[in-house]
């Protein structure tokens, strides 16, 4: 991830971009580690209910929105289809949480 892909446009590139230096942070940590925050954050978002939990889903899914999108183009359909997956499931979850009973 330390050098921006010829290929990619300038919108991409300028997010790759400006990606560099959090995900170069990611990788020295142990791989485990940010699955660990993100379902962290999902667990504690399911049993806190109203504005801190909800928070605390679009946070977890802002992650897993961004390395979507900064892995889209070296995925294959397999990984595409996992991705979006757990992103519509986040996006149930925040709208479970966000519309009252």
């Amino acid at each position: 991830m330390s050098s921006t892909p010829p290929h990619l446009g300038p919108v991409r590139e300028s997010v790759h971009r400006a990606s560099t230096p959090l995900a170069q942070q990611l990788l020295r940590l142990p791989p485990w580690a940010p699955l660990a925050v993100f379902f962290g954050l999902c667990l504690a978002a399911a049993l806190i209910t109203g504005p801190v939990g909800w928070t605390l889903f679009v946070l977890a899914l802002a992650f897993i929105g961004w390395m979507l999108y900064l892995s889209w183009p070296a995925l294959g359909l397999n990984g595409r289809l996992m991705r979006i997956a757990v992103i519509c499931f986040a996006v149930a979850v925040v709208v479970i949480q966000l519309v009252p009973r």
